[in-house]
């Protein structure tokens, strides 16, 4: 299990920046910043760490998001999209993720694939 905290930063609502994830240890001190070969849509709106697959799904402001795994490689990058605008998101269990569909206002539970 990962024991460190990431927060997303650098957000811009264009699509002209690339993503960038800041790694912070327990105490919410500074360890690295990763810059993802991905720019995504209006920015990023939401970050989960997955456990059981070591990867972070990153959700957009649109419909696209991604799975990357732990260590921000690009070459493990799996492309998404969803069929609705995504907002933030949420790890209920190793199993279920809430994500906000902001266009109609609920909260959708969603089963984490192992194998996207």
């Amino acid at each position: 299990m990962r024991r460190r905290y990431y927060a997303s930063q650098g957000t811009f609502f264009d699509d002209e920046h690339l993503d960038k994830i800041v790694e912070f240890d327990a105490s919410f001190q500074h360890i690295k910043d990763y810059r993802i070969d991905f720019k995504s849509p209006y920015g990023i709106q939401g970050l989960e760490y997955l456990p059981g697959t070591d990867q972070f799904q990153i959700h957009s402001h649109g419909k696209v998001f991604y799975r990357i795994n732990g260590r921000f490689e690009i070459h493990s990058l799996i492309l998404g999209q969803a069929n609705f605008e995504l907002q933030d998101l949420a790890r209920i269990d190793a199993e279920t993720l809430v994500v906000n569909n902001r266009e109609d206002q609920t909260l959708e539970f969603v089963k984490i694939a192992r194998n996207p």
